[in-house]
């Protein structure tokens, strides 16, 4: 999956009014690949990191048709960039939450 993703213009991605602030690390994984994301949902944390980040497009579901169609067959308006992921990894993340826990004791 993550090879035909990184091979392609661009990933489309929907997400359901309740995960319009999740991101997950499965959201990191498509993000290192450098494939410029349209997603489609609700204004929330997703749809402000692509925006934010320069990453790809965020489109309202109740704008899907007007602004979808500009976006298909690779009509992506960005060039292929990446964003550093680095400090989402699994190490450093577990590392941040290992120095919270010693501070709490």
């Amino acid at each position: 999956m993550f090879k035909r993703i990184g091979n392609s213009a661009a990933y489309l991605v929907v997400f359901n009014e309740g995960d319009k602030d999740l991101i997950s690390t499965k959201f990191f994984e498509i993000v290192y690949l450098c494939t410029p994301i349209l997603f489609i949902g609700a204004d929330g944390a997703v749809g402000k990191f692509i925006t934010d980040n320069r990453i790809g497009v965020h489109i309202l579901p109740e704008n899907i048709e007007q602004e979808l169609p500009q976006y298909l067959n690779g009509n992506v308006p960005f060039e292929k960039g990446c964003f550093n992921v680095d400090q989402y990894t699994f190490p450093v993340v577990t590392d941040k939450f290992l120095e919270v826990l010693k501070k709490g004791n």
